[in-house]
């Protein structure tokens, strides 16, 4: 809500969530870095060579950064643009206190949303390799190393084989040769 009244720290986590960025990849972004509709994203980058990547942001968020950007030249940063310099990652860290403060939540640092990025999407069902580009990573494993919580990539394995049956089921179910989809079903 704070987001869509303006608030610029509150915008810059959205990003961050939604996107799943670095605190100084956030900071980085310039208004020339996104497309016309704001809804893709151009990251420079800040670690390795597949820290650049380009990312779809959903339209609600979108949204609110055209209209944040309206007024910015293509080549000022997004975040924090009326300070002189790039500010530190501990600018997002005091809007993230702040936004847990006011949720009423325990205290996480704004690096925390890229584990939750990446949690969540591999819940949603995407691929292992996608959560891993997000983030910027060239292998999987260190997405999940560092950012996926315990459990869920197996849950996520779990589902993706149960949807397989499911629809193997509802394909030859109609024909009754593979009649163990009823059984399956009846364990989730």
């Amino acid at each position: 809500a704070k987001a869509s009244l303006g608030d610029e720290g509150s915008l810059a986590l959205l990003v961050q969530l939604f996107l799943g960025l670095r605190p100084s990849e956030v900071l980085g972004l310039v208004v020339g870095d996104c497309s016309k509709h704001y809804r893709l994203i151009r990251v420079l980058g800040t670690k390795t060579a597949n820290a650049k990547r380009e990312l779809e942001l959903v339209a609600e968020v979108a949204d609110l950064l055209e209209r944040h950007c309206s007024s910015l030249a293509p080549s000022n940063r997004i975040f924090a643009s009326k300070l002189s310099a790039k500010p530190a990652p501990n600018w997002m860290l005091k809007r993230m206190k702040r936004a847990c403060a006011e949720s009423g939540i325990r205290e996480y640092c704004a690096h925390s949303l890229r584990g939750l990025h990446s949690s969540l999407a591999l819940q949603a069902g995407a691929s292992s390799h996608d959560v891993a580009r997000a983030l910027g990573h060239s292998r999987f494993s260190t997405t999940q190393r560092h950012y996926v919580a315990p459990g869920v990539v197996e849950s996520s394995r779990i589902r993706q084989v149960a949807e397989l049956l499911f629809s193997y089921g509802a394909h030859f179910g109609q024909v009754g040769e593979f009649r163990g989809v009823a059984k399956i079903r009846a364990l989730f």
